[in-house]
């Protein structure tokens, strides 16, 4: 937690949380108990999670130089692939960002390997490679693909259309708001509400048709890194706090709704 917070947090159909703490990927079950879903290694983070429609949990490893998928299932087995990306659609489509944060030339996402959206570093909507994202922060997948990027919250669909539904959502708001951090964690609920992490802000917003509310506020020095919708819409913020000059405290699960 030296550097900074997970935004890893998934929920199954059984209601089954799944949290990371950067390394570890902690399971909270119905009853409110806490164990070890998978054990962490030592300097690998594990950013963001995602879960498919049987429960099976992904994430990845990630040293600074290389990284590397995996899949946890209901019953606790992990298993190593070769996919490229966390996120599955319905039909097991493979989805992957590739960018590079520091030159900022080319943000896009592949699918299956190859170009599905994006291209060359900006922020432009449309069609497949014809649009353009800056920093992709964290994707859900459920009828469309859903993305944090920089202070905007964008929409793809599964053939590829790009839109932008929220704009300008880091600046700040708060009081006590950070003067670093970004928008973070995203969830998409099945009748299209989308929530998005807003860690500077200390916040969870809603997305519904265009409008922007905000679900829940943090109180300091606790901030939503990371948010999971349900399987009956509850909604739950995965929080961490910043002690400066440099730590972070282990984060916790809220439910917020």
């Amino acid at each position: 937690m030296s550097a900074h917070p997970s935004w890893g947090i998934v929920v199954n159909r059984a209601g089954e949380i799944y949290y990371s703490d950067l390394e570890t990927v902690w399971k909270i079950d119905r009853s409110g108990h806490v164990s070890v879903a998978r054990a962490g290694v030592d300097g690998r983070h594990v950013h963001e999670l995602s879960i498919d429609a049987n429960d099976n949990v992904y994430g990845q490893d990630y040293d600074g130089t290389s990284m590397h998928t995996w899949k946890l299932t209901p019953s606790g087995k992990v298993t190593f692939s070769n996919a490229a990306g966390v996120w599955r659609d319905r039909s097991g489509n493979d989805y992957f960002v590739d960018e590079n944060e520091h030159l900022r030339t080319q943000t896009r996402i592949l699918k299956n390997g190859k170009p599905f959206a994006g291209g060359r570093f900006g922020h432009a909507d449309g069609d497949a490679t014809h649009a353009q994202f800056g920093h992709i922060g964290a994707i859900t997948i459920t009828d469309a693909i859903y993305v944090t990027d920089d202070p905007f919250v964008r929409r793809v669909t599964l053939d590829g259309k790009v839109t932008t539904i929220a704009k300008d959502l880091d600046r700040p708001h708060a009081k006590d708001a950070y003067d670093f951090g970004s928008l973070m964690g995203i969830a998409a609920a099945p009748n299209g509400d989308v929530y998005v992490a807003d860690f500077r802000n200390r916040r969870v917003v809603k997305i519904a048709k265009g409008v922007v509310t905000t679900v829940t506020t943090s109180p300091a020095p606790w901030s939503p890194a990371g948010v999971a919708v349900g399987p009956h819409g509850e909604i739950y913020a995965l929080e961490t706090a910043f002690d400066p000059p440099r730590t972070w405290r282990a984060p916790r699960v809220r439910r917020v709704k």
